[in-house]
């Protein structure tokens, strides 16, 4: 037991040591980080920074979270609706008129 507590203080250590490269904050062995250009960024950071955003609550996707992507736009799954009636659609066929999406029943 004495040498995994030694093991998670130099862990800890290491990770103190680490700031994260845009809030200059430190992380640590518990925090969830990203590499952005070969550097650590914090959760936060990355969400308010780097993260790809919804593009209709224009909210950051993040990870582990059901998105859809459709010509270089990003939703969040249950914000992939109908243009028309804003029935969720990310299960159902979609069509495309011009800037809208569209429902089969909306077409």
């Amino acid at each position: 037991m004495s040498n995994y507590r030694n093991f998670k203080a130099k862990l800890n250590h290491f990770f103190l040591k680490l700031l994260g490269v845009t809030c200059k904050q430190p992380i640590s062995a518990h925090s969830k980080i990203s590499m952005v250009d070969g550097q650590p960024c914090c959760a936060k950071c990355y969400e308010d920074s780097h993260a790809k955003r919804c593009s209709l609550c224009q909210k950051p996707i993040i990870a582990d979270v059901e998105y859809l992507e459709f010509e270089d736009k990003y939703w969040h799954k249950e914000c992939f609706t109908c243009s028309k009636c804003q029935k969720c659609i990310a299960e159902e066929s979609f069509y495309q008129d011009g800037n809208l999406i569209l429902c089969k029943d909306c077409i």
